[in-house]
């Protein structure tokens, strides 16, 4: 059994936008705090995946988890946040 969790842990620190993770700062987050795999929120990346070069930014971005010995073993639609509730309560 790995380890993992998700870059949306990495989304923004107690939803301050100044604050916020890119997918690389995340991916280094979760690497430097030992996990063994990874879920790729699309989520949280949806305005990347709206561009022409979406599949060389998803590319990119599996490299470099790979580099950092981090599979991306799931990933959230781009549809669905999870705590996108908290803009509405």
């Amino acid at each position: 059994m790995r380890v993992a969790t998700s870059t949306e842990m990495c989304e923004q620190v107690l939803r301050q936008p100044e604050r916020y993770y890119s997918c690389k700062e995340a991916i280094d987050a979760i690497s430097e705090a030992g996990y063994q795999a990874m879920d790729i929120n699309l989520h949280q990346y949806r305005e990347e995946l709206k561009q022409e070069n979406w599949r060389d930014w998803a590319a990119e971005h599996k490299a470099y988890a790979a580099e950092k010995g981090l599979p991306v073993t799931q990933s959230h639609a781009h549809l669905y946040g999870s705590f996108d509730f908290y803009e509405y309560t």
